[in-house]
């Protein structure tokens, strides 16, 4: 089996200057995972959030570059805020 990811629930979309973002904490994560798993390479897998708003559910799948692999080696220690 290829791992393809992890899904993640959430409240609601995180939105940041009219983007829709990752929450810096699940950028963090998904560093962590690639570094700690040998069979997740970072180049094929993603993450996808579910975020339930009124009424309806919304999926918004995310792949993290590398420059954003490096953020999240560098600060696995934020409490919160989105990844840019």
């Amino acid at each position: 089996l290829e791992p393809l990811g992890w899904v993640r629930t959430q409240p609601n979309v995180l939105m940041q200057n009219t983007k829709q973002v990752l929450p810096a904490p699940d950028v963090i994560m998904h560093s962590n995972i690639v570094q700690n798993n040998k069979s997740w390479t970072g180049e094929n897998e993603i993450i996808i959030t579910s975020s339930f708003t009124q009424g309806s559910c919304s999926l918004t799948a995310y792949k993290v570059t590398q420059a954003g692999f490096e953020w999240g080696k560098k600060n696995s220690t934020v409490a919160g805020g989105v990844a840019n």
